[in-house]
């Protein structure tokens, strides 16, 4: 599992520079981060992070405002499952925070990334994200992008899950995490 927290921190590495591009004035800079961010998934799931290629600069105002950047924080996991796949034989599930979490307040699941070796290097293949029904308060997991075929029920036979931070945050985070899928 050492290798998929390795490729899921150079990811988030990735999210962070392509967010922290985003607020300077240099359109090439920031597509090209964005494709490098984008190479680490599927085609399904380019600009499906809450960052789309820009053609056009925002006012000076925008940048001013930004000039001394930001901190963003990567995000935080919280679990890493490895199943037995048909499909992509070695398939991983990581249960992460929302992007630039706050340690206190964001001890939560936001999202899930499976996660597969395609040509000899791992990819992101399929996102949920937690979803709240706002009629009956009840929290799940909602499909986003990614590869269809491939969802929490066919991911095959648990062979291992490691456990880092708990989701201390959300009772439906803390049931999942203590689960051994």
């Amino acid at each position: 599992m050492n290798n998929i927290v390795k490729f899921l921190n150079n990811f988030f590495l990735a999210e962070i520079s392509t967010k922290q591009a985003k607020l300077k004035p240099d359109l090439n800079e920031y597509n090209m981060k964005l494709n490098h961010m984008n190479s680490q998934c599927i085609d399904e799931l380019n600009n499906s992070f809450g960052l789309i290629p820009i053609n056009k600069l925002k006012d000076s105002e925008y940048y001013k405002k930004w000039e001394n950047g930001f901190d963003y924080k990567p995000r935080i996991i919280f679990k890493i499952s490895h199943y037995k796949n048909e499909k992509y034989k070695d398939l991983y599930l990581a249960y992460i925070s929302i992007s630039n979490p706050d340690k206190v307040f964001n001890l939560k699941y936001f999202d899930c990334f499976f996660i597969a070796k395609i040509e000899n290097q791992y990819k992101i293949v399929r996102k949920y994200f937690v979803h709240k029904n706002r009629e009956n308060n009840e929290v799940s997991w909602n499909p986003h992008n990614g590869d269809k075929d491939i969802d929490f029920y066919s991911a095959g036979d648990l062979i291992s899950c490691e456990r880092y931070i708990e989701p201390s945050r959300c009772e439906f985070s803390m049931k999942d995490y203590l689960e051994d899928k």
